[in-house]
């Protein structure tokens, strides 16, 4: 008992021994007290993970107090940039229907205008057969009575001429009438397409400034929520390791919607991950998809996917929902997709697919977002139009209208990147996107039958095309 007592006070001198060489806060002291041995070195007391210092508090609360600022800003931003958004969408409506507004005016005012003058011509010309038949009636009465005899002019063929010369009084009456109404017509009509050209370009006025403040909404939205994110991850620091890191409520990163430089945006036009979107999906070299719920950064997995392969980069996305499965999907599509079989958008730019997307039925996948696309990145069929030159029979004659040739696009076939190969002599075949880098040749070419079915496309290193191979293996330089 005597040893035990012993022990005990030895214990407590060795306590207040380490006690007066360290000095702790009398929370972290209670600690101590009742968690650390007294018995361990004093050099060996480190300072709990768990607890933390008043000046801890404050750094770790000043950081969070950041933090709901930046979020509050946020919320008012999204705010405004929602209106704007809205406005933008309004003002995009008018501007589209008083397009629709003029466009019938101008029509109708075209077709007032030359029923008007249709209307005064065949006036005119009744008027003239009136005053001619009036002319004949008197000339006819005067030899009658001068030269022949008074019957010779009978009652009943007075009476026919008089008659005649009623009717064409009466047709050029109502033809007067009808023209003088026609006239009225064409110029309400008149003053009908400059009340619609004044109502569409203010319409445009409108959407012109309700763009340019939806643009500098969206950077603002864009600023803030960089703000946010920068001061979540300060608070997270700050408050790492301590107990109030816990309590924290931190919501997931803002969803940034993106630079506006090289980029654009469609809405409400299908997903990227219908038709020929859902060709590629296992080969990540084409198509990228996290199979996540998309509670990053969007613009930060576009641009580290992009940096990571400089020649291929991402250039259309879209968060897209898996409606079977309940979940939300980032898909990207890298410039690769732009080569491969996209069925009728083969060989377009990712801004033509973009906006024509729509056209591809979906299998259980709905947009969540509207559909992004780099506008600096082209179709491997953009740069094909221009002209060439043969000059294989410059030197050993032979050369002809033939061996000058101009492609030019398919008016009636934009869409599915058509071409039309027209060469001096006036002879021209469609050329239609068939597989990177070739193009089809139609049957209208008169080579088709002696085996020239397809075009190839070569280029130089940078991507420029250097020329096309012509019927016979021929090759047809870029000279423009």
């Amino acid at each position: 008992m005597k040893a035990a007592f012993i022990a005990i006070f030895f214990l407590k001198c060795c306590f207040f021994h380490v006690k007066g060489f360290v000095s702790y806060p009398a929370s972290q002291q209670r600690i101590l007290n009742h968690h650390i041995s007294p018995l361990i070195p004093r050099n060996f007391k480190k300072k709990p993970a768990f607890e933390t210092s008043e000046a801890d508090v404050k750094f770790c609360d000043g950081a969070y107090f950041e933090y709901l600022s930046a979020t509050e800003q946020l919320r008012d931003m999204t705010s405004i940039l929602a209106k704007a958004e809205m406005e933008k969408i309004s003002a995009e409506a008018s501007a589209v229907a008083t397009e629709a507004t003029l466009t019938a005016a101008k029509a109708f005012y075209r077709s007032a205008e030359a029923n008007a003058h249709h209307i005064a011509e065949s006036a005119s010309a009744a008027a003239f057969v009136v005053d001619t038949l009036q002319t004949r009636i008197f000339n006819a009465s005067e030899v009658a009575l001068s030269e022949l005899n008074i019957d010779a002019f009978s009652n009943w063929a007075e009476e026919k001429a008089i008659s005649m010369f009623n009717k064409a009084a009466i047709k050029s009456g109502e033809l007067s009438t009808s023209a003088g109404l026609s006239a009225s017509i064409a110029a309400k009509a008149a003053e009908d397409m400059a009340t619609a050209v004044e109502a569409d370009t203010k319409a445009l006025n409108r959407l012109r400034d309700c763009t340019r403040v939806y643009e500098e909404a969206l950077a603002m939205y864009n600023d803030a929520c960089d703000t946010e994110t920068r001061a979540m991850t300060h608070a997270k620091f700050a408050c790492q390791g301590t107990k109030m890191i816990k309590s924290l409520h931190l919501s997931p990163p803002p969803l940034r919607l993106g630079p506006s430089k090289n980029w654009e945006s469609i809405q409400n036009n299908g997903d990227i991950l219908s038709g020929p979107g859902a060709n590629y999906r296992k080969d990540p070299a084409i198509t990228v998809i996290l199979k996540k719920k998309v509670d990053t950064l969007v613009w930060e997995d576009v641009e580290r996917l992009s940096d990571a392969d400089p020649n291929n980069p991402i250039v259309m996305w879209q968060i897209v929902e898996n409606t079977s499965e309940g979940k939300e999907l980032l898909v990207m599509h890298r410039r690769k997709f732009l080569e491969e079989d996209l069925s009728d958008l083969i060989g377009v730019s990712a801004e033509i697919y973009a906006k024509n997307a729509h056209i591809f039925e979906g299998s259980n996948t709905e947009a969540s977002s509207p559909i992004y696309y780099r506008t600096d990145i082209k179709g491997w069929t953009d740069d094909v139009a221009g002209t060439y030159e043969c000059t294989y029979h410059d030197n050993g004659g032979g050369k002809s209208d033939w061996h000058h040739v101009v492609v030019q696009r398919d008016e009636e076939n934009l869409q599915k990147s058509a071409f039309k190969w027209i060469n001096r002599a006036g002879i021209s075949w469609k050329l239609t996107p068939h597989s990177f880098p070739m193009l089809a040749t139609g049957e209208d070419c008169p080579y088709f039958n002696k085996g020239y079915i397809s075009c190839p496309i070569v280029r130089d290193l940078h991507g420029k095309v250097v020329y096309l191979v012509g019927p016979s293996g021929e090759h047809y330089n870029r000279i423009d």
